[in-house]
C-alpha cells in the first residue's frame, strides 16, 4: 500500500492554536503506526534519540497523518513532551506505516512559526500546499486509489 514513487516527498507543517500540527503524505489505505521526532541537527550521533514519540493512533485524523507534536492526542500511547528550553529548532519527523517503509521530513519550528498561511494550508519547504496537496504529490497504486473511492 505504499507509495510506488521512490522520491522523497514533503510533510506538511503549521501552527495552530499555539500548537505545531504535522501533515503526513500518505496513499488513501496507508495509515500511521507510529511517529517519532529527534533534533535534525545532532549530526554527531549515528543515531540520535527520539525526543518524541507516539503510537497506536486512535483517531483516523492521526491515523491518516495529521497530528499535533508534543500532544498524545490522537494516539493510544506517547512519551512525554520535551522541556519548551530542551526542544531544538530543527527537528527530524518520521513515521512508519502499518504496511510498508515510512520516511520523514525536517523542519524549522521558526520557519513554521512565523509562516503566512491560509487556513487550509500547510508550511512545506516547496511553499504553501493543503492536505490534498502535500498527498497528491505521492503516486499510489491504482488498485489503491480505487479502493480509497
Amino acid at each position: 500500500m505504499a507509495p510506488t514513487d521512490p522520491q522523497p516527498f514533503y510533510f506538511g507543517a503549521r501552527e495552530s492554536k499555539g500548537a505545531i500540527e504535522i501533515k503526513i503524505p500518505l496513499c488513501p489505505q496507508e495509515r500511521v503506526l507510529r511517529v517519532s521526532v529527534i533534533d535534525a541537527d545532532a549530526t554527531e550521533d549515528a543515531s540520535p534519540p527520539v525526543i518524541w514519540s507516539a503510537t497506536a493512533p486512535k483517531s483516523n485524523v492521526a491515523a491518516r497523518g495529521v497530528f499535533d507534536l508534543w500532544s498524545g492526542k490522537g494516539f493510544l500511547r506517547s512519551s512525554n513532551p520535551p522541556a519548551p528550553d530542551a526542544t531544538p529548532e530543527r527537528i527530524e519527523v518520521d513515521y512508519s506505516p502499518v504496511e510498508g517503509d515510512g520516511t520523514g521530513d525536517v523542519f524549522d519550528l521558526g520557519e513554521v512559526r512565523k509562516a503566512r498561511l491560509a487556513a487550509d494550508q500547510y508550511w512545506t519547504y516547496r511553499g504553501p500546499r493543503t492536505a490534498d496537496q502535500i498527498d497528491a504529490q505521492l503516486k499510489c497504486s491504482r488498485e489503491e486509489s480505487d479502493a480509497g473511492s
